[in-house]
């Protein structure tokens, strides 16, 4: 064989290798980012919704994996953006206002101004319920007999704060136990407390777990509209919370109306979170809800007709364009 035949090979050996090459660059699946997402307790809906989220993202999103990170719900995830430790997670409105603003438990982080929303996915509700021996059926009954009162970590205890505030009560006023949420159905269950406040999604799993335990009868506080009014002048008061009645029946021994504080749970990011990526992601979620229903039901209240109702925070571009995709967009 020639030389000049072999270089001709030879030649030919480079250039298919080269083109072999730049086609399996272009064709070769493209490697995983990991995004971390920051949920809530395990007994909770954001752990519940945040499980469904990721197994959509996993099935619909290529090139992404959510990891679903525990944590202690909304400040825990709020004050983790700061630290750039999760990259997507859940927020309740009240908290997230707060921390937009830099008020509240954030004045030692400031405003955090580049924190965007995605969707709102569900009405949370501020559950406020005693053991029927406690006398307690209504919030002035707060102030007469002064109870022991179990709440939860930050969003509970400011809730707390906020109604104790409406009575102009203080917090030591009433003999508190900071708990996990868990731990505060333990307490009224065990008798340690007289009853709770644990803000949560409706249904709330803490709260099915109260209301079925034998032989402890449970009552919510009803909220007159004079409280409601009342509540609404607090100084702790934010313009996330709106006047919200549990249905009769959403819990045993619940066979009335509950009148009482709501509020806007959103699934929530930083502005910098890719567009393609937030847009593949709002699209999953809205074009397969039945799988988040799944995972919690309270993902039945994804409303596309009203993406970011109640939001105190801009929304993120990436669900701005499903959104205006889909003719639902009303802001600019």
């Amino acid at each position: 064989m020639s030389k000049k035949l072999m270089g001709i090979i030879a030649a030919v050996i480079i250039v298919v290798i080269v083109v072999g090459a730049v086609a399996w660059m272009y064709t070769a699946p493209r490697p995983t980012q990991t995004l971390a997402m920051g949920t809530g307790a395990t007994s909770g809906a954001f752990f519940f919704i945040g499980g469904g989220v990721s197994k959509v993202s996993e099935k619909y999103v290529p090139g992404y994996m959510i990891r679903v990170e525990v944590t202690g719900g909304t400040i825990d995830n709020l004050k983790l953006f700061s630290g750039n430790k999760i990259q997507i997670g859940f927020a309740a409105g009240d908290g997230l206002e707060q921390a937009y603003q830099g008020t509240a438990f954030f004045q030692d982080i400031g405003p955090q101004k580049d924190l965007r929303v995605i969707t709102k996915l569900n009405t949370g509700f501020m559950h406020f319920a005693f053991r029927e021996e406690s006398g307690i059926k209504s919030l002035s009954d707060v102030k007469e007999k002064k109870p022991a009162i179990a709440h939860t970590v930050q969003t509970g205890e400011y809730v707390l704060q906020t109604y104790l505030d409406s009575l102009g009560m203080k917090m030591d006023d009433v003999k508190r136990f900071r708990l996990s949420t868990g731990e505060c159905t333990d307490a009224v269950k065990n008798r340690v407390a007289d009853g709770l406040m644990i803000p949560g999604s409706v249904p709330f799993a803490s709260i099915l777990d109260l209301t079925s335990a034998p032989g402890l009868k449970v009552v919510f506080v009803q909220l007159t509209d004079k409280d409601l009014e009342a509540i609404s002048k607090s100084k702790y008061y934010t313009p996330t919370y709106y006047p919200f009645t549990l249905s009769a029946g959403t819990y045993p021994q619940q066979n009335y109306p509950v009148k009482g504080v709501g509020y806007g749970n959103y699934l929530v990011c930083k502005a910098d979170l890719s567009e393609e990526f937030v847009y593949q992601l709002t699209k999953a979620m809205y074009e397969h809800k039945a799988e988040l229903v799944l995972a919690h039901k309270s993902a039945e209240e994804l409303d596309l007709q009203n993406p970011v109702l109640g939001s105190p925070v801009p929304a993120h571009p990436g669900a701005i364009k499903y959104y205006k995709e889909k003719g639902v967009w009303k802001g600019p």
